[in-house]
C-alpha cells in the first residue's frame, strides 16, 4: 500500500510509556481476529501542547456526538432511574431522537389530512404544557432532541402542505415553551424508501410525483417555522436519507433524491440529514461498508453542492448511524431478529469508525446519533416482531424471567408484558453500552494529530491534567503495528497511562479491556503496539498539572464549484480553488495542505489519476481509508493527497487525468492548516 508522509509536530518527538510491560495492555491472543500484518510500523504523531481549530471550533462539543436514539423522558417509567442517571450524569450522554409530530397528533385526533385551527393549538397546547410541567419525570426532559415521523402520515389523499405546515408551526409554538421546545425537527424519517414499499400508492404510483410531494412538504414546513419568531431557535433537518448511494446509475440516485431535495427545499432547511450504515439499510442496495472512503465521498458531495448553491456549507445531521446486522445462522432476509450479545455489540465497531470521521468534521456537524435505542418495547412486546426478544440495537433488554405473554381477548392479538410493571429491575443493561462507557470522559481542546496511514483514524483532546488519544483501525483483515509519538511541553511530566481497548471476535462481539500503569521514565520510547482489525484504542495520559496550548493551528476547508464530472481517457478534469487564505506555514507541520479527491468508478478501474496542482505533478498514491469496495457495483470513495505547501496560491487549478474511460470525479475538497497566534482563529 502506498504510504503518505506524516506531518511532523516538532523536530524532536518523544513518546511516553509506562514502566510496566506494554504487552500486558493487549487482549489475549484468542481475542485477536487477525495475524499481525508484516509491514512497516506506522507512526501516529500527536502534539499535547497544541490546540487544533477546525475553522473556529477548537474544542469537543459532546452534545453533537454522544446521544441515545431515544427519549429518556418518555421511557423513564420503565427504565430504572439509576440507569438513566448514569447516562445523563456519569457518562455525559444525551437523548437524541423521538418519533412524534404534530401530524401524528392531528391524524389521531381529527383524521388524515385534517389540520386543526390555531385556536385549538392555543387551547390544547396550554393544557399539554401544564401536564408536561407537572410530569414526575420532567427533570429527564430536554430540548436538545429531534422529533421526527413517517412520510406516509404527510403524503395522504387530500393533504395540503401549506396548511399542514401552518398547523405544525402552531403546534411547536403553543404546545411548548422556550425551555421545552425541541431544537430540532426532522419532519420525516427516511421518506423516500417508503416509495418502493408502496406506502404512498393511495396518492400516486409514480415515484417522481411522490418525490416532489415529499420535498414540497419539507419546503413548506421550513418556511412556516422560519416565519415564526417564537420558533427562531428550532432547526429543520432533512431529508433523513436512508441509503445515500449517490453514485448509483451514474449519479441518477443523487439527481432524483438529494439534489432534488436541496434544489426544492434546501433554502428552508437548516441542516442536511442522512443515515450512514454499514450493511443494507431498509433492505435496499448492496451489503457493503460506508465507513472510511465512502462516507467521506458521500459527505463531501453534500458539502460541495451546498457550497455551490448557497456559498456556505449547511451542517450535517447524521440522525442515525451504525450497522445493519445479519445474524449468524439465519436466512439473509432476516435482520436483527434474534437477540444475542454478538449482534448487540458488534455494531460498536462501525459506530466508532463513523464517530471519528464525524469528529474530524466537527465544525460541519449540527448533531449526530448512533443508532443505539432505549428499551424498544415496540419490538419485544410484539409477537410478530420481537416475540419477547430484545431489539439488538437497544441499550436495555427485558429480563426474560420478568415478562410473560398475555393472550388477547376475543381473538385479538396478544402481547408480551411485564409480570410486575412496578418492578424497577425489569430491564437488564446490554453489552453495547460499552460504546458510551469508553467515550464518557473524552472532552476538552482538540489536539493536532496525524498518521500517514489512511486506515488509522485518530482524534485527540486535552482537558485539565488528562489527554485522550483515540485510534481506530479501519482494516478488515490486517492488524496494524503502530508507534505513538507524543510531543509535550517541557514543564509537563506524565504520571499515568490508561489504555482502554474495544476489540471484536466472532463469539461475544465487543471485548472491552481497561489497564492503567505508572509512567516512570519521561524519555523512554513507547514500544510498538498492535491494533487489530476494527479495534479502537483510547489512551489517557495523566499529567502532573493542567496542560495549556502553546501552539495553535487552524484548518480551513475550501470547495470547488465543479462536481460530478464524467471521466474520459487522457482528458484533464479541472477543479479551481480561489480566495485561499495562505496563512502562516507552520514550521512544525508537514502535509498541512490536503486535497481529498472523490470518484466513482468500477472496482477494477484505476483510482489513481495523474494529478497536477498548479501545473506541478503530485503523487496521488493508490490507497484510501477502509476496504477496497470490490463487492460494490461501483467504487465510490475519497483519496487523501498531501500537497506541498509551496505549491499553494490564492487561486489554484487542479487537473486530474485518467488513462481509461468511465465513471465520474464527484468532488475535490482542499484543506489548509496554518499556524495562528494565541489570539485565536482568524
Amino acid at each position: 500500500m502506498n504510504r503518505l508522509k506524516p506531518f511532523l509536530l516538532s523536530s524532536v518527538t518523544i513518546a511516553i510509556v509506562s514502566a510496566c510491560s506494554y504487552t500486558s495492555h493487549h487482549l489475549p491472543l484468542s481475542t485477536q481476529s487477525a495475524e499481525v500484518n508484516a509491514q512497516t510500523t506506522q507512526d501516529i504523531f500527536v502534539d499535547l501542547s497544541s490546540q487544533q481549530f477546525f475553522d473556529d471550533s477548537g474544542s469537543l462539543n459532546r452534545n453533537k456526538f454522544f446521544n441515545v436514539h431515544g427519549n429518556f423522558y418518555h421511557r423513564s417509567k420503565h427504565i430504572p432511574s439509576s440507569h438513566i442517571d448514569k447516562y445523563l450524569n456519569e457518562w455525559n450522554v444525551g437523548h437524541g431522537r423521538d418519533f412524534w409530530s404534530a401530524i401524528a397528533l392531528s391524524s389521531r385526533e381529527f383524521g388524515a389530512a385534517v389540520y386543526p385551527p390555531t385556536t385549538y393549538a392555543k387551547e390544547q397546547g396550554a393544557i399539554d404544557l401544564a401536564s408536561h410541567n407537572a410530569h414526575p419525570y420532567k427533570d429527564y426532559a430536554t430540548n436538545r432532541i429531534i422529533y421526527t415521523d413517517r412520510g406516509e402520515r404527510y403524503v395522504v389523499p387530500g393533504s395540503d402542505p401549506k396548511e399542514g405546515a401552518r398547523w405544525i408551526a402552531d403546534y411547536y409554538q403553543y404546545f411548548f415553551d422556550d425551555e421545552s421546545r425541541p431544537l430540532f425537527f426532522e419532519p420525516m424519517n427516511e421518506p423516500f424508501v417508503q416509495i418502493w414499499k408502496g406506502k404512498y400508492h393511495d396518492v400516486s404510483k409514480d415515484p417522481e410525483v411522490i418525490r416532489l410531494k415529499l420535498v414540497n412538504w419539507f419546503k413548506e414546513v421550513g418556511k412556516a417555522i422560519d416565519e415564526r419568531p417564537a420558533l427562531k431557535n428550532m432547526s429543520v433537518l432533512g431529508y433523513a436519507a436512508a441509503w445515500p448511494s449517490f453514485e448509483r446509475e451514474n449519479f441518477k440516485h443523487w439527481q432524483q433524491e438529494m439534489k432534488l431535495f436541496m434544489d426544492v427545499a434546501g433554502e428552508y432547511i437548516d441542516s442536511i440529514s442522512i443515515h450512514l450504515y454499514n450493511g443494507i439499510n431498509q433492505g435496499q442496495g448492496q451489503h457493503t461498508k460506508r465507513t472510511g472512503s465512502n462516507a467521506q465521498a458521500t459527505l463531501d458531495l453534500i458539502e460541495t453542492y451546498s457550497h455551490y448553491k448557497w456559498g456556505y456549507v449547511k451542517p450535517h445531521s447524521i440522525t442515525e448511524y451504525g450497522t445493519i446486522i445479519k445474524n449468524k445462522n439465519e436466512n439473509d432476509e432476516h435482520y436483527d431478529t434474534k437477540y444475542s450479545q454478538w449482534a448487540n455489540s458488534i455494531r460498536i465497531k462501525s459506530m466508532n469508525q463513523f464517530l471519528i470521521e464525524l469528529l474530524n468534521r466537527e465544525e460541519r456537524i449540527l448533531t449526530s446519533i448512533p443508532f443505539l435505542t432505549d428499551n424498544a418495547p415496540w419490538h419485544w412486546q410484539s409477537p410478530n416482531i420481537g416475540d419477547g426478544d430484545a431489539y439488538n440495537a437497544s441499550l436495555w433488554r427485558p429480563d426474560p424471567n420478568k415478562i410473560e405473554f398475555i393472550q388477547g381477548a376475543d381473538g385479538a392479538d396478544g402481547r408480551w408484558d411485564y409480570i410486575n410493571k412496578d418492578d424497577p429491575n425489569n430491564y437488564l443493561p446490554n453489552h453495547n453500552q460499552v460504546f458510551f462507557e469508553m467515550w464518557k470522559d473524552v472532552q476538552g481542546r482538540r489536539l493536532a494529530i496525524s498518521s500517514a496511514d489512511p486506515d488509522l483514524q485518530q482524534v485527540a483532546y486535552s482537558h485539565g491534567t488528562h489527554s485522550y488519544i483515540i485510534i481506530t483501525n479501519l482494516e478488515d483483515q490486517h492488524t496494524k503495528q503502530v508507534q505513538l509519538n507524543v510531543n509535550k511541553a517541557k514543564e509537563i511530566s506524565y504520571q499515568q497511562l490508561r489504555t482502554e481497548r474495544v476489540s471484536f471476535n466472532d463469539t461475544v462481539g465487543a471485548v472491552y479491556t481497561d489497564h492503567s500503569a505508572t509512567i516512570s521514565n519521561q524519555n523512554s520510547l513507547l514500544p510498538e503496539f498492535s491494533i487489530a482489525p476494527g479495534e479502537t484504542i483510547k489512551f489517557t495520559l495523566i499529567a502532573n498539572k493542567d496542560t495549556v496550548p502553546q501552539q495553535l493551528y487552524q484548518r480551513k476547508t475550501y470547495y470547488s464549484d465543479s462536481h460530478i464530472i464524467p471521466i474520459e481517457a487522457n482528458q484533464p478534469i479541472t477543479f479551481k480553488f480561489d480566495n485561499i487564505d495562505l496563512g502562516t506555514a507552520p514550521k512544525q507541520l508537514q502535509d498541512s495542505v490536503i486535497l481529498r479527491i472523490s470518484l466513482a468508478r468500477k472496482p477494477e478501474q484505476s483510482k489513481a489519476p495523474t494529478l497536477y496542482f498548479n501545473g506541478i505533478k503530485v503523487d496521488v498514491g493508490n490507497d484510501w481509508p477502509g476496504y477496497d469496495q470490490a463487492n460494490r457495483d461501483t467504487f465510490f470513495g475519497a483519496l487523501t493527497v498531501p500537497i506541498p505547501r509551496e505549491l499553494l496560491a490564492q487561486s489554484n487549478t487542479v487537473s486530474a487525468v485518467f488513462p481509461d474511460d468511465g465513471g465520474q470525479m464527484s468532488t475535490m475538497v482542499l484543506s489548509v492548516n496554518s499556524a495562528i497566534s494565541k489570539d485565536g482563529p482568524r
